[in-house]
């Protein structure tokens, strides 16, 4: 479930990121530039953010912390929460997804 939600995000990304393009195309300002390679460290702090709380998520390299700031400037919509949730539930109960 983790990767079908890591695909969805992914595609929706790529999705807003040429949609934003197309609306700047006759402004002269740039599109911010959204990440687009999401890992599941990314979906898991947007989890996090999505239910209510704030993440703190331990650092030690450069690259974890490349990973955790490519989480900022997207989030996951109602129907990616609630497939994680799913998956949640179904873990507890001991049941494979």
């Amino acid at each position: 479930t983790m990767e079908a939600v890591q695909s969805r995000v992914k595609t929706r990304l790529e999705k807003e990121g040429r949609e934003q393009q197309q609306m700047m195309k006759d402004s002269r300002a740039q599109p911010p530039q959204i990440n687009k390679d999401v890992t599941t460290t990314q979906i898991a702090l947007n989890y996090v953010i999505a239910k209510g709380c704030v993440p703190v998520p331990g650092v030690k390299t450069v690259a974890q912390a490349e990973e955790v700031l490519g989480c900022l400037g997207w989030g996951l919509n109602d129907e990616e929460v609630r497939m994680l949730d799913s998956a949640a539930d179904a873990a507890e109960k001991g049941l494979s997804i």
